[in-house]
């Protein structure tokens, strides 16, 4: 069957969900209320009056309408009907009963529990990873936790007007284009097409200003639904590709999902008697956004693109699997670690306050001993792996373990786990991208040789690509996991100075002159180890042109010695902390003229360094 035939068939059924949603959701509006399910304001939410909540059974009911009229439409019943029937009503009548009486989270869990369980039964599927054959027990909880994964990542992800709604019409979009493109799957496109007309047809009522919230009835339903839909279109023989592209379809619930349980996890090691992992907080994307924006609306309306830029990766992850799958996935890198850099500002500090305040037991240099080369064999193992895997080589176990093992025991033997990367230098990582670079060519020659050798069936140029692959891909996360510590560190300095700023109190206000080494000894010195006096830093000055505008150790070069009076007229100080080995005797004079005619107080930080020549006796 032609494709535009396929879309417009299915296509009707959407347009029959739409109208079934916008109907039910019209009566919901009205009928839920009376049932006592109303969303007051207060506590987390910042709706200013009472909305009713529970909306997500007029998805549910026109879903189940809308798909029972696919079902009598096709010859056969489709497979998947079971799978979404029977557990999906139960999660309904769960999500009913929440939202109605507030459940504990435990027992919802439980439920969430049994219902991916009845998915697995109901179609026990053997799934291949490349050469090895899953038993039955791991497919099994590789299922319980996909489930409960995009179960959860719905509700999380559901704080808004309009944001959870608008974000599951785009996944949704995106995984119908997905399975009309595989062989088999238009029951799944099907599923898809009709889940989206739902979510338009609910949105009409739920975009800010919101006449009705979705409630745990319609998030959870959500996130089933898209659970069940994307592992029928993982394959039984299970790819990164097959694994990947719904994951990215559901990026955005998913990444929010990540990012609160890094977070709840870190505060709960910080603080063991806050709240719980478990615990609600209000520092979710759309949280995040909100607070920037401003408006529910451009909210919504940001997350929407977000979504939409994960759809994009996931369908180029798709037209890419068969030629240049390794562009796309080095793509797929690139904007993973862009949207934690922009997005996980608050997980990324409590990160570096829990290495700032370290950790009782055991120490954290001896933490730090023993990950970092758990971590680095890890890595080593999982490039080798996804390299041959991109570009579909197929090597004997054995094999495998000869080409990891020159770089392992270079790393392993070279003494490079003895720095502690806090306090590295930068010939510490130029040592240690030696030592990666190093043993990347051992592994090649050593896999050019086993090759040549029993004759294993390689291309030469193709075995190039694999050792050039597996080689950025552990010189990026390896020497990128000891930079992001550095990076970790300096946030929390900073954030840590924005905080006592914000204290209020008698304390003094300093100036540093100096960007360099001595600038990062002496706030090293002042946060950890504490002075008598403590005093918020204004910023740092620096008669290097090049500094001027930049961030150093965490604060910021406000200008140079000849700006010391516009600097001050801005933002006053009482102190000025000379912290630098190479002013000169003309500019140490400005800033000594310039503390007397203000009566500031005047700090000079040294460093006392001796060399000591012994000869023979």
């Amino acid at each position: 069957m032609d494709f535009f035939t396929v879309i417009g068939r299915l296509g009707v059924f959407a347009v029959i969900a739409f109208a079934f949603s916008l109907f039910g959701t019209k009566i919901a509006i009205a009928v839920l209320p009376r049932f006592g399910l109303l969303d007051q304001p207060g506590g987390r939410h910042i709706h200013a009056e009472a909305v009713p909540r529970g909306g997500g059974i007029a998805i549910v009911l026109a879903f189940f309408l809308s798909f029972g009229a696919y079902a009598l439409w096709r010859p056969a019943m489709p497979d998947i009907v079971w799978r979404l029937a029977i557990p999906g009503v139960i999660l309904a009548f769960l999500g009913l009963a929440d939202d109605r009486y507030d459940l504990p989270a435990i027992f919802k869990l439980a439920v969430q529990i049994f219902c991916a369980l009845i998915v697995y039964f109901l179609d026990p599927r053997t799934m291949t990873f490349g050469d090895f054959v899953a038993p039955g027990y791991l497919t099994c909880i590789f299922t319980v936790f996909w489930v409960i994964a995009i179960v959860n990542a719905f509700n999380l992800i559901d704080g808004l007007d309009g944001v959870a709604g608008g974000v599951s019409s785009v996944s949704a979009g995106c995984l119908a284009v997905w399975f009309l493109l595989m062989d088999n799957h238009v029951d799944e496109a099907a599923v898809m097409f009709i889940l989206l007309g739902c979510c338009l047809g609910f949105l009409r009522y739920n975009f800010h200003p919101a006449k009705i919230f979705l409630g745990d009835t319609g998030s959870t339903f959500l996130g089933f639904v898209f659970a069940v839909t994307g592992l029928s279109g993982v394959d039984r023989a299970a790819t990164l590709t097959s694994l990947l592209i719904p994951v990215l379809a559901l990026g955005v619930p998913l990444f929010d999902e990540m990012l609160a349980v890094w977070r709840r996890v870190v505060r709960k090691i910080l603080n063991p008697s806050g709240a719980g992992v478990m615990s609600g907080d209000q520092d979710h994307l759309h949280h995040r956004l909100f607070r920037k924006t401003g408006a529910q609306s451009r909210t919504a309306l940001y997350l929407y693109y977000l979504s939409a830029g994960f759809a994009v990766l996931a369908l180029l992850v798709m037209f890419c699997r068969q030629t240049v799958s390794g562009l796309a996935f080095f793509l797929l890198a690139l904007c993973v670690l862009v949207a934690v850099r922009m997005l996980a500002i608050p997980e990324i500090f409590a990160s570096a306050l829990l290495f700032g305040r370290g950790i009782s037991l055991p120490r954290k240099s001896v933490l730090f001993n023993v990950f970092h080369p758990l971590f680095d064999m890890a890595v080593i193992c999982g490039s080798l792996m996804l390299s041959f895997r991109l570009l579909h080589f197929a090597i004997p176990p054995v094999v495998a373990l000869l080409l990891l093992a020159p770089l392992s025991l270079l790393l392993l033997f070279s003494g490079i786990y003895r720095v502690y990367w806090l306090r590295a230098s930068m010939g510490d990582y130029t040592r240690l991208a030696k030592l990666i670079f190093s043993g990347a060519v051992l592994s090649g020659v050593l896999f050019a040789f086993i090759k040549y050798r029993f004759g294993l069936p390689a291309s030469g140029v193709r075995f190039v690509i694999v050792d050039v692959m597996f080689f950025l891909m552990i010189f990026a996360l390896i020497c990128g996991e000891r930079f992001f510590i550095r990076y970790a560190e300096g946030l929390w300095l900073y954030k840590l100075q924005q905080s006592r700023m914000m204290s209020g109190g008698t304390r003094h206000r300093a100036l540093i002159y100096g960007g360099g080494l001595y600038s990062r000894l002496f706030i090293d010195f002042h946060f950890r180890a504490g002075m008598k006096e403590e005093c918020d830093f204004v910023g740092i000055i620096d008669d290097d042109p090049a500094l001027q505008g930049l961030r150093i150790n965490g604060l910021r070069v406000v200008g140079a010695s000849a700006d010391l009076e516009n600097i001050y007229r801005k933002d006053p100080f009482d102190t000025i902390v000379i912290a630098s080995r190479n002013i000169t005797p003309e500019r140490l004079r400005t800033v000594e003229d310039f503390a007397r005619a203000h009566q500031l107080k005047r700090v000079r930080f040294s460093v006392q360094e001796e060399v000591q020549l012994f000869g023979d006796r």
